[in-house]
């Protein structure tokens, strides 16, 4: 999903005597479908996304939000959660909308990278696996070759990039212990 299409399809709020652009509820609920998945390496373990989720599939139209999750090709993801979901809090006519949609290949090989006990849902070199395949390229190196600026403002010198990698590699060890622990 665009920003262009979360603004266009969102709705104004006033807030403090001026009037503000949120995204929509079906637009809302998308957006909660990854967040259950792709909370801090625990995915569906805060009740506050699945309530959020249960709420907003009630107040949005699903033949709006099965256009909205077709186009953004998440149909097979919002099917997944929705279906994670007891019986007596399925959104029944959601589903029936969203059908037996199922992951593109890519889709399916990022998807099992971020869940656990796979290393990248621990590990935050990981981001690359949630991005378009430029994005995940500009990330990446961004994360091996981080800005001076970046390095003086983190280490306090702009020279520091033995520090950042020793760092990174230490988190990549400690997710990587982890990972082979299955805590």
């Amino acid at each position: 999903m665009s920003f262009v299409d979360l603004l266009a399809g969102s709705e104004s709020i006033n807030l403090s005597g001026g009037t503000l652009p949120v995204a929509s509820p079906a637009h809302n609920l998308l957006v909660t479908s990854l967040h259950v998945l792709s909370h801090r390496g625990e995915p569906g373990h805060k009740l506050l996304m699945w309530r959020d989720l249960v709420e907003l599939s009630r107040v949005s139209d699903p033949g709006v939000v099965v256009r909205i999750a077709q186009d953004a090709q998440l149909d097979w993801l919002l099917a997944l959660v929705l279906r994670a979901l007891p019986s007596f809090a399925r959104p029944w006519e959601l589903l029936e909308g969203v059908g037996a949609a199922r992951p593109r290949t890519g889709d399916a090989f990022r998807l099992h990278r971020l869940l656990p006990p796979a290393l990248g849902s621990r590990h935050q070199v990981a981001q690359i696996f949630r991005l378009p395949v430029p994005n995940a390229a500009a990330f990446l190196i961004g994360y091996l070759l981080p800005s001076q600026a970046f390095l003086r403002e983190r280490f306090g010198n702009k020279y520091s990039y033995v520090r950042w990698w020793r760092d990174a590699f230490g988190r990549f060890h400690e997710a990587k212990s982890v990972d082979s622990s299955g805590h």
